[in-house]
């Protein structure tokens, strides 16, 4: 059975292996996150507050909610564009703000921020991740292995993109190449967690 992707149909299996491409492809952007700290609890009490300039406004700060944390995306985002485009040499800063753009909807610019870093250390083997991840959901699947390719030769002990070689193999139809990656990467590293998204591929392929 091919694998294909289309925007209409699309089979459990690609499904499947789309997801956990992107589980691996995003891994540099969902570790980029802040941690939040959940509010130690304190005691509860009863006891009326008073009514001066210090108390009177405790209680009543504005909770959480889709649209202020939108916000402070959006103003985030503005600021640090406004830093890329005052020092552009800054990678650290292009990275965040072409990593932004990625996790929304703004991966057509995010490959322009990514390609200014690669054009200063074309070795970010990173960067060449992040841009096979966006060329894979883009359904651009010869971009999306040349960049995993290009990663992987960079770093032939980074399993997870080879695994990723795998999966954009089996999506274009190359099952025998998906086979034998997947297989290599079990033999090579047999109780790792990539070789056990390895094994369920190779179900997916039967």
């Amino acid at each position: 059975m091919k694998f294909k992707l289309s925007p209409v149909v699309v089979y459990p299996a690609i499904m499947i292996l789309a997801a956990v491409i992107i589980i691996i492809f995003s891994t540099d952007f969902s570790s980029k996150k802040n941690e939040v700290t959940a509010p130690q609890a304190g005691s509860i009490t009863t006891e009326k507050l008073p009514n001066d300039d210090v108390h009177k406004n405790m209680g009543k700060e504005i909770p959480p909610s889709k649209d202020n944390v939108i916000s402070g995306v959006k103003k985030r985002m503005e600021e640090l564009k406004v830093e890329v485009e005052k020092n552009p040499t800054d990678t650290a800063k292009v990275r965040m703000y072409a990593d932004m753009l990625a996790e929304g909807h703004g991966q057509a610019d995010a490959v322009k921020y990514y390609e200014m870093i690669l054009k200063k250390d074309p070795k970010r083997v990173d960067i060449l991740q992040s841009l096979g991840y966006i060329f894979y959901i883009q359904q651009d699947l010869n971009k999306a292995e040349a960049y995993i390719s290009k990663a992987y030769s960079l770093d032939k002990n980074n399993f997870q993109t080879f695994f990723n070689l795998g999966a954009i193999a089996a999506t274009k139809g190359d099952n025998e190449k998906a086979k034998k990656i997947w297989n290599e990467i079990i033999a090579k590293r047999p109780n790792s967690e990539v070789a056990k998204l390895a094994q369920e591929g190779l179900l997916q392929l039967q």
